[in-house]
């Protein structure tokens, strides 16, 4: 349990930082205020493809909000 927790934080906070960090050193201000509007989107994608949740019309249209 300790490793697959230890595995995790470092992921989930080590990794993450660095590429946070070099994403915004290299991509211009634009490509990344669009990525980040669409991260709403691209989570309820791959929550429906992964874990098989429905992909309703209020999620949708809150997202494209």
């Amino acid at each position: 349990m300790w490793r697959k927790s230890w595995v995790l934080g470092v992921l989930n906070i080590g990794a993450f930082f660095a590429l946070l960090f070099i994403a915004a050193y290299r991509l211009p201000g634009g490509v990344a205020a669009i990525v980040g509007g669409l991260q709403l989107l691209v989570v309820v994608f791959l929550a429906s493809k992964v874990l098989h949740e429905r992909m309703t019309g209020r999620v949708l249209v809150s997202g494209a909000a």
